[in-house]
């Protein structure tokens, strides 16, 4: 039996709450590839703490906030959340981006594996190799996750703001939050704030401000004041008519526009 065709598309809401998630997971996956392609590798002991870095962020079972941890909670996230609600309306769609989070696994265990040879090897000559083939192996993997996160913005945020409404992209949004452990719903955050433009952040402010509770926002715009550009800050926090820190009064919401 031919199943009914999919109803119109008609113009939707614009939520989009993947964007300033995946802005900050660019910015882990750029501080954590300089840092590895800076590194001399074949230094035994300029690369040590970089061997050790991957062994924590490579390692599974992931229990900490580390920067792997938050890609595989992401799109873990993606996975229970935002794929079954919209899968209908594309499934190719879909179960391509299902296909990538396996390949982007797979290329995780690959860098770990070339981590530990790196770690293993003794003589100079051996060590400048390995390093060469765990720097490659990593490249290929933030190349890779990068093209996906591209991928879901032009595919996947299009499709949730056509077929679904905004309160139930809100919704989707919530439950992603929610389902993080506190320590890396605040080290996202951290990188979030790091890497959204005034007008993202300052509307970002404003949702985490609506999700609550009280306590967390003073918390994160505490983090905010301390780790964005204070031009920046100041910029999206009067946008969003909020407050710079926890202690300062609210901004003037009225004299910006």
């Amino acid at each position: 039996m031919t199943p009914p065709p999919n109803p119109p598309i008609e113009p939707g809401s614009g939520e989009d709450f993947l964007t300033p998630i995946h802005k900050g997971l660019r910015g882990m996956i750029y501080a954590l590839a300089d840092r590895l392609q800076s590194t001399d590798l074949a230094d035994p002991a300029a690369a040590a703490p970089m061997v050790a870095q991957l062994r924590h962020e490579l390692a599974g079972p992931r229990p900490t906030a580390c920067v792997v941890c938050l890609l595989h909670a992401h799109t873990g996230g993606e996975d229970i959340f935002a794929f079954p609600g919209v899968r209908t309306f594309d499934p190719d769609l879909i179960d391509g981006l299902r296909r990538e989070h396996a390949e982007i696994e797979a290329k995780i265990r690959t860098v770990a594996r070339l981590g530990e040879e790196l770690a293993d090897a003794s003589a100079p000559a051996a060590r400048g190799r390995a390093g060469g083939r765990l720097l490659r192996a990593a490249n290929d993997l933030f190349a890779t996750y990068l093209a996906h996160l591209n991928r879901e913005e032009e595919k996947l945020v299009p499709l949730l703001q056509q077929r679904l409404s905004g309160p139930e992209i809100v919704a989707l949004g919530d439950a992603m939050e929610r389902a993080l452990r506190p320590d890396r719903r605040a080290e996202l955050h951290r990188w979030i704030l790091r890497s959204l433009d005034p007008p993202e952040l300052a509307a970002w402010l404003r949702e985490q401000r609506r999700r609550g509770p009280p306590g967390e926002f003073a918390e994160l715009l505490a983090e905010g004041a301390t780790l964005v550009e204070p031009e920046r800050w100041a910029l999206a926090c009067a946008r969003a008519g909020t407050h710079r820190s926890a202690a300062e009064p609210p901004a003037d919401a009225g004299s910006t526009s």
